[in-house]
This record gives C-alpha cells, structure tokens and sequence, in this order.
C-alpha cells in the first residue's frame, strides 16, 4: 500500500512538472535557468531539468559572447527543446580584426627589408664570379699582347701591337671599375635593406600591445545560505 502510494505520488509530481532540454554552444558556456548555474550535460550536449510550471528566465555566456536571455513559458508535462549558438560581441570581433591588422603589419614590416637583403645577397654572389672572370680575362689579354709588343721588331708592328696593348689596358681599367661599381653597389643594397630590417625590429617591438577586456556578465557563483549560521554567502556550482 505505502509503495502504491509513494509511485502514485511520484507520477503525480512529474505530472505537475514540465521538462527543458536546454544545449548552448560553445559547450564551456555558463548557463544559469531562474539564476542557478547548471553545467551537468548529457547525450548530445543537452541539460535536462524538471522545473514547475510557470515562466523561467534562462541566461548563458561565454567570454567573448553576447550574454542571451529568454524567457520561456513551460506548461505541466510539456517537453521544451532549445539550441542556442551564442554570438560574439562586436567588441571582440573589433578586436579580432585589430590584431589580425597588426599582426599584417608586423609581418609585412619585417618581411619586404628582409626578403629584399636575401634577394639583394643571393644577386651578389651570383653575379660576383662572372663580374671576377671578366676582370681576369682582361688581365690575361693585357699580359698577352704586352708579349706581342715586346717581342715586335720592325716599325709596323710595333705600331699594331702597340695600340692592341693600349687597348687591352684600357678594356681591363673598364673591367675593373666595372667590377667594383658592382661590388660598391651590391654592398649598398645589402647594407641598406639589412639596416631596415633592423629598424623594422624595433618598430615592431615598440607597437602597442592590443588586449581584450570584457566585464564578466555570468558567472557559475551563487548565493546560497549558510546552514550554520543563516548567512548569505558566495557558493561555486560545478554541476546540477
């Protein structure tokens, strides 16, 4: 008889209950229905609450998102399904492009100098032996027609070897003064683009550095009173 009636009575208070099958996205959220927290989820991420019929305010929040709220209406014996994807603020999607700007200008900053020291030096030593072989080849030809003029006997070709000597020299000065243009200038764009570089450096450790702050709107801290000594104090809810 007392089993009877403790299962009637039971069915009975179910009856006079309505269910909520609440799941927020992103799962860390804190979610709180009538300003209790509730973090216990079950299958498929929902929280199943038995609550009185009536109107019950739910709020979730996470950091970076836009705190919800809504009222629902919940009947004895109704089944109520919400999903919720929380937004984020427009303060933190400012945010999120003001970093990625910075972090474009950091980026760009310290690469264009930086590339332009490694293309600058790669050119250098690619050009460097050739520029090196022009200048020998000159010196060689200036030693062989220096022979030739030496050796010369009569007038004539004295005349000829002479003058192929004199423009020999003359070549080999233009190799010469070829070569170290090409030396001074590469050294120039090296230097440069490498000092910039550093300049970039420091720039760029001086930029402002960009945080986000935000108030927290929700958190899983209840008021609970002290069954000791009748005080209302601050009590952490880890689950339902």
């Amino acid at each position: 008889m007392l089993v009877t009636l403790l299962v009637a009575f039971s069915l009975f208070s179910q009856e006079q209950q309505g269910h909520l099958m609440l799941r927020v996205f992103p799962y860390d959220a804190i979610v709180k229905v009538d300003g209790k927290p509730y973090s216990k989820r079950g299958r498929a991420g929902f929280i199943y609450l038995d609550l009185k019929p009536g109107t019950h305010v739910i709020q979730a929040w996470a950091p970076t998102y836009n705190l919800f709220e809504k009222e629902v209406v919940i009947n004895a014996g109704d089944t109520i399904q919400i999903t919720k994807s929380l937004s984020f603020t427009e303060e933190y999607i400012a945010y999120k492009k003001e970093k990625r700007l910075q972090t474009i200008a950091k980026v760009s900053l310290i690469a264009i100098p930086s590339l332009a020291t490694v293309g600058f030096t790669a050119a250098f030593y690619s050009k460097k032996t050739a520029e090196e072989n022009k200048v020998h080849e000159a010196k060689v030809q200036v030693e062989v027609d220096r022979v030739k003029y030496e050796n010369s006997i009569s007038k004539d070709n004295i005349r000829i070897t002479k003058a192929e000597l004199n423009e020999s020299l003359n070549a080999y000065d233009v190799a010469v003064d070829n070569y170290n243009k090409f030396v001074t200038n590469s050294m120039i764009k090296i230097g440069v683009s490498a000092g910039l570089t550093a300049v970039a450096v420091w720039t760029v450790s001086k930029f402002k550095k960009i945080e986000y702050k935000e108030d927290v709107l929700l958190s899983r801290l209840q008021l609970q009173l002290n069954p000791i000594d009748n005080e209302l104090g601050l009590v952490w809810r880890f689950s339902k």
